[in-house]
């Protein structure tokens, strides 16, 4: 079911992992038909793990894919809490062809470091804008109970960032410390697709679609054109249905 509701383009489905995968898999082909690379940001969190899972099984040109990471926690290297561990985990040793990948780099050591040296990985390895910000092609992105999106959640430092691309931030324990790309990367970026599933996210993708609260990482984000919802049943609000 596809859906427009105050402006936001819906996609909701039963199985909206299949409909985003099968959707994210033809972007991918089509892009790669006019183009040498696909460039593709990855979310961490619970919600993901089953779409890394799917497009674990594609055999796609993956060797000319570039996957970035939206945000990290500061762990040690090899800890189970790792986004990237889980993606690593969960889609990327399956793969008979290996993307180009760039996580961020001794983040546990130096979190502003890790930073600034992820900047300049994307600013060389992108296309770069009249304003200095990289141009990732497209960003899957998930959406709290709270409405914080990435990492940046509402109130805290990343979400008053308006020139760095990647940034030092704060979330809720256990995860306090974290590094996350910020609105001026997030608003560059070609696309941005939302995943959202789960009874518990109904409440917050209604105020998020209704725009009843202008702090709300998510909705901020959501303004940036051309941003596309995925939601599972359990968590599309019923006015929309």
């Amino acid at each position: 079911m596809k859906k427009t509701y105050n402006n936001y383009e819906i996609f909701a489905d039963e199985n909206i992992y299949s409909v985003i995968k099968d959707a994210l898999v033809l972007k991918i082909k089509a892009h790669l038909s006019m183009n040498p690379f696909f460039s593709l940001a990855l979310s961490g969190g619970n919600t993901p793990k089953k779409l890394y899972n799917l497009l674990s099984h594609e055999l796609l040109s993956w060797d000319r894919v570039k996957i970035f990471l939206v945000d990290e926690r500061v762990l040690p290297p090899g800890s189970s809490d790792l986004n990237w561990k889980m993606i690593e985990e969960e889609f990327l040793m399956y793969l008979q062809k290996k993307p180009l990948t760039f996580p961020p780099v001794n983040i546990h050591i130096d979190p502003e470091k890790a930073c600034l040296d992820l900047e300049e990985v994307l600013k060389r390895e992108l296309p770069v804008t009249h304003e200095g910000i990289a141009v990732i092609d497209l960003m899957i992105l998930g959406v709290g109970t709270d409405g914080h999106s990435a990492s940046i959640f509402p109130g805290n430092s990343a979400f008053k960032e308006e020139k760095r691309l990647v940034t030092v931030t704060e979330g809720p324990p256990p995860f306090e410390k974290r590094i996350t790309f910020t609105f001026p990367l997030i608003s560059s970026a070609g696309e941005r697709w939302f995943l959202v599933s789960g009874h518990d996210k109904k409440e917050i993708s209604g105020k998020i679609f209704k725009n009843t609260d202008r702090e709300l990482p998510a909705g901020k984000i959501s303004s940036f054109s051309p941003s596309i919802w995925f939601l599972d049943t359990l968590s599309l609000p019923e006015f929309i249905i």
